[in-house]
């Protein structure tokens, strides 16, 4: 928490923050005081927020914030709601980008989100507990796959209302799960649903030919 407190209150990436603070011991400290314990310039691709304090959070990062992963932790009992600049998930490690919903809310995600850019890292998008997520932003897939799945086996729906484009497929697993596009999406690759339901207001949900549904 106290490491995506620094990042979205500060408005720059944690290994910013850090190259910058290096030098800087007692001021480090001393924000860190004032911020009650909050603020903790780590560096790290992953976002975790796992408790209910501070439910509204605004990226004020310049340009465009790289992450590799969020997660919403089993503490993280009320809904959450993300907004401000725009995300872009790249992979770290070898490991795909996600965005993990492990608690019983469904939070909401307002900023845009881009993906890798790269065909082989897809972006995975797990509901692993009885909550899940709504996307109010773009998500411009750059080529690579969305998908949506998990974990869980309780009823749970995953929310696209912003814009899905990009050269990138989509692909819904789980059987349990719900996923809801309610735009006139622009993407172009293929929605496979191998599990669960996908609920489309018109056509265009399944993005721009010759995008299919297979």
């Amino acid at each position: 928490r106290g490491k995506a407190w620094g990042a979205l209150g500060m408005g720059m990436a944690t290994r910013q923050i850090r190259d910058r603070l290096s030098n800087r011991p007692t001021f480090q400290a001393a924000l860190s005081a004032a911020a009650d314990g909050r603020f903790i310039p780590t560096p790290g691709g992953v976002l975790r927020f796992n408790n209910n304090a501070q439910l509204t959070m605004t990226n004020n990062a310049a340009g465009t914030y790289n992450a590799s992963g969020f997660v919403f932790g089993s503490a993280n009992t009320s809904a959450r709601t993300l907004g401000g600049n725009a995300v872009r998930f790249y992979d770290y490690s070898g490991n795909d980008p996600y965005i993990t919903n492990e608690s019983s809310a469904t939070h909401i995600i307002n900023l845009n989100i881009e993906g890798d850019g790269d065909a082989g890292d897809p972006l995975n998008i797990n509901l692993n507990s009885t909550g899940g997520l709504t996307f109010g932003g773009t998500l411009n897939n750059q080529g690579s796959a969305i998908n949506v799945g998990g974990t869980t086996t309780s009823a749970a729906t995953v929310t696209f209302n912003g814009i899905l484009s990009g050269a990138g497929g989509l692909n819904k697993s789980n059987a349990y799960t719900t996923l809801v596009l309610g735009a006139a999406n622009t993407f172009t690759g293929k929605t496979a649903i191998t599990g669960g339901i996908v609920s489309i207001s018109a056509d265009s949900g399944l993005g721009a030919a010759p995008g299919t549904a297979v």
